[in-house]
């Protein structure tokens, strides 16, 4: 840990024993190893002080700072180099409360600046890199202590870290954390003797003050942003204790590990929970952490002693991580282990001997002198500090295992921001050997213990190319709650996607209490509570999830977001979760229930990370689902309808614009399957699938109200042939006259025969839709080459009766037409007279085909796809519409009291027309619940006070009203009717359609505002213009009411006539 050059006498210190707290710590697993022992042997905490003559002193440092001790203390322990480290362990645990690491890095570094590594940049990277995988698993980190060198850094680096968390804290969590340091352990390890104030530490408080180290006197002083220390009175004569103290508790830790028997006893004695209720970590998953604890060793500058515990480190076959460019050992053993490396790769685990001795030996010692001069004149200690390197770089492999690895910070690839991902890659390759080596451990143990590790400190890429690299079928078998750390860890979104891709099967995962646990974590956020749960469900901020939560509370939650009922049931999650699936299919069909399952699970799990607001974790999943159209659409209308719920407009933008995020991830899948295989993408959106409540893609859209995607052209073919359905509307030209589209559907429909000239009708089946396209294409192809050969002879017959030419020929046939051009040679040796001759001929043919279609299915067919058509029905409701509108102006104009027949056909079309509003209302209501049905409502109202008035009044002679009040009463009934085209009929339109939309904006928004705008004039100018020209007029509501008039109609005209009336008056006078 430090170099040990000078040797300084050590100065007795009178211990002082002190009583343990008895505060019983939360659960470690740290305390298996050293909580049994000290439970059998009966020894409490308070003996371990009392009967221990290694323990000199134990307590807490307070430091100086801002003119004032600190308040929190940190906890040191002052022993004896040869001390029990099982009572150090127990100390560890029971006093110091820190949990069982689930790593352990030694910063290997000698007492000294760091003054070869000046690069701040790298500095800075350092810091961040370390900060990151400490903050990410608990991490204890070893040090030598003193203000100096790589400890100061460090504990630089956790005073940064530090302040950083105190700067994002709220103020409410502030309160209930105050003086929270982050759970970084920092523990440093120092000789007494090296000490300022070593003898002055004893106590169960020390305040002491830092001044500043005495590099002469080789006195330094602790550095006071570690979390622990450790004060250790070096009793050997060669003061290498320090070294052999630290060996130790590493070896300790290496070979403890796992949740034991021990920590069951402490969470029954604690009270806090029972084994039962006992919730696993990761650390408790992982079966290899029951033996073991990894070590890494990083080498920053380093000194003479350094190389000893380097050495020891490799011996017991420990990773160890050389920051090359910190300088001293770190720049040594880089520079020999390369060089090694680079000559003596064929090699492998050996060295070239006479390589070593002629080159290496040499040049090694060269750079020795040059970096420690004071071993200059020191031969034997140089020959020993260089064989030591040299024996580092020979123990640098073993058995096909590399526990040396050299971070080149000289090279611009090298990122200490990613040391995590170096550390961890450094300890794969130390520990790949020695697991094959251990017949107790499966290859599936190992893979997944490296697994939980890379999840931890969160390095995916780690986890990609060492871990499941090696095995991808171990994503397989693997534990459920190491799936449910990766959705609810922050920033685990990668291993999310890694794992699906591996195939890790969800509806396996996903069982109905493991879903509600997903949705407690993020109950306690405050999106799902203030929007959700407050705000959807209409819930009290303090009340919690319930048994029933899965089947009611969160049922409601999608449906009010999504229109989906029923959407989650536990008994099928269940079900699912063993095998057991509900048949979605005619005919039993095991794989698709499976896909099935599998697909409703994914789409449960991404409602749950929107409902979390975690829409990265959305886009992950989004990427794995076999139908992405669906569920793009369902997650943009999740999030904007949650916006709805939100009064902060920062909040609401966060929603609404990934909301068209997804929106767009949907028109994207949708265009790149349209642009590859438009039949596929017809297929997508025609799919109702059992999971989305048998809904289509443009379904939810519209009910989304995405116009972008019902706007993108494959939607809207797709709503051209759902439109028209089974039927295709014939173009024809009949000279100037052109038959519109609503006129061939009435006569094909009513008088059948004209289905044989202007509708072709579309086969049911698959293998038909191909042949009959083909034939249809074919027969279109004739089409054509008859029409240019009729321009032909068209051209021929006006000309003088000679050739045409090939280039004009040439021009007008086109290439592709097979074997109709075959006669091609034939056609140009004919004259202009044979051509005309010819071309009467050709003109009687296409009339013949340009008349009736040939291969019309049966007559039975056709009149039941013709009627069962949309568009067939869309105009028929027209026409008969507007007969009811003829028959309606009919007898409202039929003089005296009217005609009773007309009036009761009236009355009899009106209630029909009232009972097909009511259904299309109540399907709307059912299947677009985005549309609003409230003026529907009012309508089918509206017109039920309607027919019962026209029919007591008109059809059973009731006279509730008077003959010219009925008149009126029917005429606005009339206007009305009339004006139910524009919503019926003009939407339909191409060219009116835009028309009235632009109209309704027009109006609705438009005037709307002009007219809130104009209010203030409005008041204003009615005020002044009644307080001028009318000054004595008396105040009533006649006033008032000329005063609205006066100012309101002058926005639109002038009013002259008071005016005038006004200028005559005081003409007049």
């Amino acid at each position: 840990m430090t170099d040990n050059l000078v040797y300084v006498r050590r100065k007795p210190v009178n211990s002082v024993k002190s009583g343990a707290n008895g505060s019983v710590p939360p659960t470690s697993t740290f305390a298996k190893s050293a909580g049994v022992d000290q439970q059998a042997s009966g020894v409490t905490a308070t003996d371990v002080f009392a009967n221990n003559r290694f323990i000199i002193s134990h307590g807490k440092c307070h430091f100086w700072k801002n003119y004032a001790y600190s308040a929190e203390g940190h906890p040191y322990l002052k022993v004896s180099h040869d001390v029990r480290i099982e009572d150090i362990a127990y100390i560890m645990h029971r006093q110091w409360r820190m949990e069982s690491p689930r790593i352990v890095a030694l910063i290997i570094s000698n007492v000294a600046p760091l003054q070869d590594w000046t690069n701040a940049r790298q500095i800075a990277a350092f810091k961040k890199g370390l900060m990151k995988a400490a903050n990410s698993t608990n991490m204890w980190i070893f040090t030598n202590g003193v203000n100096m060198g790589a400890a100061r850094l460090i504990g630089d680096a956790v005073e940064q870290a530090i302040k950083e968390s105190k700067a994002y804290r709220s103020s409410s969590s502030a309160a209930n954390t105050t003086g929270h340091i982050p759970d970084v352990n920092v523990v440093g390890i120092m000789r007494e003797d090296h000490l300022r104030y070593g003898e002055n530490i004893d106590g169960e408080t020390v305040n002491l003050q830092n001044e500043g180290n005495l590099m002469d006197e080789q006195k330094y002083e602790l550095n006071d942003n570690h979390s622990h220390y450790l004060v250790v009175r070096d009793n050997t004569v060669s003061k290498t204790g320090i070294n052999l103290f630290a060996l130790r508790i590493i070896q300790y830790l290496s070979t403890i590990g796992g949740r034991g028997e021990f920590s069951i006893d402490l969470l029954d004695q604690s009270g806090r929970t029972s084994p039962d209720d006992y919730v696993p970590t990761i650390a408790d998953l992982c079966s290899l952490t029951n033996t073991e604890i990894p070590i890494v060793s990083i080498v920053i500058q380093g000194g003479y002693d350094c190389a000893r515990l380097v050495l020891e480190h490799l011996k017991r076959q420990q990773p160890v991580v050389v920051l090359r460019g910190s300088g001293g050992l770190a720049d040594l053993l880089a520079f020999a282990y390369l060089e090694a490396q680079q000559r003596c790769r064929e090699l492998a685990d050996t060295l070239d001997a006479e390589y070593v001795e002629s080159f290496l030996k040499p040049e090694l010692s060269n750079k020795i002198v040059n970096r420690f001069p004071r071993l200059r004149d020191n031969t034997l200690a140089r020959n020993i500090f260089r064989d030591r390197i040299l024996e580092c770089v020979r123990l640098a492999r073993q058995c096909g295992c590399v526990y040396l690895s050299v971070l080149n910070m000289h090279n611009s690839a090298c990122n200490l921001d990613n040391l995590s991902e170096y550390l961890l890659l450094a300890l794969f390759q130390s520990r790949h050997g020695r697991h094959q080596q251990q017949p107790s451990l499966s290859n599936t143990d190992i893979l997944l213990t490296d697994l939980y590790l890379t999840l931890d400190w969160n390095c995916p890429h780690v986890a990609a190319t060492e871990v499941i690299g090696r095995d991808p079928s171990c994503v397989l078998r693997l534990e459920k709650a190491m799936f449910e750390q990766a959705l609810t860890r922050a920033d685990r979104e990668e291993f999310v996607d890694l794992f699906m891709t591996n195939g890790f099967r969800v509806h396996k995962f996903l069982t109905p209490k493991r879903l509600r646990n997903l949705f407690k974590r993020i109950h306690r956020h405050e999106f799902f509570r203030s929007v959700c749960w407050e705000g959807v469900l209409g819930h009290s901020y303090d009340t919690d999830l319930n048994k029933e939560f899965v089947d009611i509370d969160l049922n409601w939650l999608i449906e009010s977001c999504t229109d989906l009922r029923h959407f989650v049931q536990s008994q099928t999650l269940a079900l699912n979760v063993m095998g057991m699936y509900a048949t979605t299919t005619a005919a039993p069909d095991p794989a698709a229930d499976m896909a099935s399952a599998e697909r409703k699970a994914l789409f449960i799990l991404t409602m749950w990370a929107v409902f979390g607001n975690r829409q990265k974790l959305a886009k992950v999943l989004w990427k794995h689902c076999d139908q992405p159209i669906h569920l793009g659409l369902i997650v943009s209308m999740m999030l904007e309808r949650l916006s709805w719920f939100v009064g902060e407009q920062n909040l609401k933008t966060e929603l609404k614009d990934p909301s068209k995020l997804f929106a767009d991830y949907a028109i994207g899948a949708l265009d790149l399957c349209f642009s590859r295989d438009e039949s596929r993408a017809n297929d997508a959106l025609s799919e109702a699938p059992v999971e989305w409540n048998c809904k289509t893609a443009v379904d939810i859209a519209a009910n989304a109200r995405l116009r972008t995607f019902l706007a993108h052209p494959c939607c809207q073919k797709w709503l051209t042939n759902t439109f028209l359905g089974n039927i295709r509307l014939r173009e024809m030209s009949w000279g100037f006259f052109s038959m519109p589209p609503s006129v061939k559907i009435l006569l094909s429909a009513l008088l059948v025969f004209p289905m044989y000239v202007w509708v072709r009708f579309w086969p049911k089946t698959g293998k038909q839709t191909v042949r009959d396209d083909k034939t249809e294409d074919q027969e279109d192809e004739r089409d054509a080459m008859d029409e240019e050969l009729h321009l032909i002879n068209a051209q021929a017959a006006a000309g003088d009766g000679q050739k045409p030419s090939v280039g004009f020929v040439a021009a007008l046939i086109p290439v592709p037409m097979g074997g109709a051009l075959k006669g091609a040679d034939d056609l140009l040796n004919k004259t202009g007279d044979e051509l005309a001759k010819q071309g009467r001929h050709y003109q009687t043919v296409i009339k013949h085909r340009e008349l009736l279609i040939r291969k019309q299915p049966p007559l039975f067919t056709m009149i039941y796809d013709m009627w069962n058509a949309p568009i067939t029905k869309f105009w028929m409701f027209n026409l008969f519409y507007i007969i009811f509108l003829v028959l309606f102006s009919l007898a409202l104009v039929w003089p005296s009291c009217g005609n009773y027949y007309l009036d009761s056909t009236v009355c009899a079309w009106t209630v029909l027309i009232l009972v097909e509003h009511i259904r299309r209302t109540f399907v709307l209501y059912r299947k677009y619940t985005s549309v609003p049905i409230v003026f529907k409502c009012m309508e089918i109202v509206a017109i039920i006070v309607f027919v019962v008035i026209y029919a007591s009044g008109r059809v059973f002679d009731r006279r509730i009203f008077g003959y010219y009040t009925m008149k009126v009463m029917l005429s606005f009934a009339l206007i009305y009717f009339y004006y139910r085209l524009f919503d019926v009929h003009l939407p339909i339109s191409p060219t009116l359609g835009p028309l009235l939309y632009r109209l309704k904006l027009m109006i609705t928004v438009d005037f709307v505002n002009f007219m809130r705008m104009s209010a203030l004039v409005i008041c204003s100018s009615g005020v002044v213009i009644q307080a001028v020209l009318f000054p004595d007029e008396q105040l009533n509501l006649k006033m008032f009411r000329k005063l609205f008039h006066r100012a309101f109609f002058t926005l639109f005209n002038t009013p002259t006539d008071e005016i005038k009336g006004l200028c005559a008056i005081f003409g007049f006078l």
